[in-house]
């Protein structure tokens, strides 16, 4: 079946009539200038990471865990530069495609039950050859994901186990969260030196996304709350997967794509 926010896109893309297509989520507001730059990238397929808008301590300890995995695991450069599938990251906030592309790819029929449908859009690009790019959108627009930090630990839990695919890959990502961002903190009294590095190198880092993202100063020292609060997450989809059920505002989704 189809997944409502994947099927309201297909009605869309079915109604314009232009040789541009751009889709947005109900909560995201585009800046001045959004269009011509998106334009102007030059790709069959783009997706933006819009400014993120936290309205709470908890928004921002859950949602500035993208900020953390886009720049320390993903090699964003070399998205467009390949045609490998495997190297991809994709944003649904704005999603821009040209006619030509999206009618290749099948339209959003093709990913109809996708819950992860940003990720499957792309990856289904990526396959057909097409240059698919994904581009930094602090100017370009802005969103408030979630009205609060329950709805946002809801949110990542819907599509963080699916989106990643494999439990290899979901194995390897609470390694790699556990040794670079928990360990350090709770490693200093059997080995000071090397946590204190860890931990310095974990501030730095966070404070370099809040000046560069403009992100609140809690998503710097609130660090360790919202490392754990991302295996958290990740054990809350993990279980949610396992049961072959995914939740959001009221809905049951089956694991594998579709309505249960």
């Amino acid at each position: 079946g189809w997944v409502g926010k994947v099927h309201a896109c297909h009605q869309l893309a079915q109604q314009a009539t232009g040789e541009l297509l751009l889709f947005v989520d109900a909560d995201t507001r585009l800046k001045p200038g959004a269009v011509a730059a998106l334009r102007g990238v030059g790709a069959d397929v783009a997706t933006a990471f819009p400014e993120q808008v936290l309205g709470s301590v908890g928004e921002a300890l859950v949602v500035s865990l993208l900020h953390l995995t886009y720049t320390s695991w993903l090699p964003l450069a070399l998205i467009p530069r390949t045609s490998a599938a495997s190297v991809l990251a994709a944003n649904g906030q704005v999603l821009w495609v040209t006619r030509a592309a999206y009618d290749r790819i099948g339209g959003f029929e093709a990913v109809r039950d996708a819950v992860v449908d940003d990720m499957a859009f792309c990856t289904r690009a990526k396959r057909l050859g097409l240059r698919v790019d994904f581009v930094p959108g602090q100017d370009l627009a802005s969103c408030r994901m979630y009205g609060s930090g329950a709805e946002a630990w809801r949110g990542f839990s819907k599509n963080l186990v699916p989106g990643l695919g494999h439990p290899v890959l979901v194995g390897i990502v609470a390694a790699l969260y556990a040794v670079c961002f928990v360990l350090p903190w709770v490693a200093w009294p059997v080995a000071a030196g090397p946590a204190l590095a860890g931990m310095g190198a974990n501030l730095l880092q966070r404070a370099l996304l809040a000046a560069r993202f403009r992100l609140p100063a809690v998503t710097v020292v609130g660090h360790l709350l919202s490392a754990l609060a991302f295996l958290g997450i990740l054990v809350t989809s993990a279980r949610w997967t396992a049961a072959g059920t995914l939740r959001w505002r009221g809905r049951t989704y089956a694991a594998h794509g579709g309505a249960a």
